[in-house]
């Protein structure tokens, strides 16, 4: 093979080499295009995002409603009566509380409903059960506070329990005994046992108002921390 033969061949084989190479080149752009990529350079160098790619889009969860707030006081009307005999405070309190909370009932009505006797009212699991026959199936409930005094766990429960359910409506029936003194310093014994209504509440539920059936004075109501109210209801319970 003569010179110009091989300088022939060299120009066809580097022709090729070439138009390989375009048709890589090409594909190669092809991708770059629909990746957002920009081949800076043909030389082997690495390849570089292009600035204005489009950053996926990522959806979060819509922020949920923050909890209305309970109000530091609020008070029911508690369009109060005082018990006929010293054996009905049950089902004073409960028609006091009812009354409170916008049902129209009687003293009379409760006491059935509660299965009172001259011995009074069993328990706040009675009264509970009153209530609801009421108000309707579990709306009320009902809390112990089993030993001789109330824990710090025990009357924040109360706090808390007292808060929802004033805010809510419904005034709260407390099954209490011994003495107790309200926040003008005034004693309240009842040592054989005794029912009150607890009517509202301020400073975010630290002191309650207590609506009291045996109370001959006034509209028959005071204020009580809830501390000492916590232990005059302790070895008894409430309905709240």
């Amino acid at each position: 093979m003569n010179r110009a033969s091989i300088r022939h061949l060299a120009q066809h084989a580097v022709g090729t080499r070439r138009s390989r190479g375009a048709v890589l080149l090409g594909g190669l752009l092809a991708v770059a295009a629909a990746t957002g990529i920009v081949l800076s350079q043909i030389d082997g160098s690495q390849p570089s995002r292009a600035s204005s790619a489009v950053a996926p889009v990522v959806a979060s969860a819509a922020p949920e409603a923050p909890a209305t707030p309970s109000p530091a006081e609020k008070v029911l009307e508690a369009q109060f009566q005082q018990q006929p005999n010293f054996y009905w405070c049950g089902p004073a309190a409960a028609r006091n509380a009812l009354a409170a909370g916008g049902y129209a009932v009687t003293q009379a009505d409760m006491a059935s409903k509660l299965r009172t006797t001259t011995s009074g009212t069993d328990s706040a699991f009675d009264v509970t059960r009153g209530l609801n026959e009421i108000v309707g199936a579990d709306v009320y409930q009902t809390r112990e506070i089993r030993g001789q005094v109330a824990t710090p766990a025990e009357t924040g429960q109360l706090q808390t329990d007292v808060v929802r359910a004033v805010t809510d409506g419904r005034a709260v029936v407390a099954n209490i005994v011994t003495s107790a003194w309200d926040t003008n310093g005034i004693s309240h014994s009842f040592d054989g046992g005794h029912y009150v209504a607890i009517v509202g509440y301020k400073d975010g539920g630290r002191i309650v108002k207590v609506a009291d059936s045996a109370n001959p004075n006034g509209d028959g109501t005071y204020w009580m921390t809830t501390d000492n109210m916590a232990t005059w209801i302790a070895r008894r319970g409430y309905s709240f």
